[in-house]
C-alpha cells in the first residue's frame, strides 16, 4: 500500500549485468571498441 509522496518505479529493462558489461566494452565508440579488439588480437599472445 502506497502513502501519499511515494512512487512506484518499474523494474529495470536491462540487467545490471548487461549494463556493467557494456559500459566496460563501449566506453569510447565502437571504433574504440574495434580498436581495442586489434591492439588485443595483436599483442593479446605476447601478455
Amino acid at each position: 500500500m502506497k502513502t501519499e509522496g511515494e512512487v512506484a518505479f518499474a523494474p529495470p529493462a536491462v540487467p545490471a549485468w548487461a549494463t556493467l558489461l557494456a559500459c566496460i566494452f563501449l566506453h569510447g565508440s565502437w571504433m574504440h571498441f574495434f580498436g581495442n579488439m586489434w591492439f588485443l588480437w595483436i599483442f593479446g599472445d605476447n601478455v
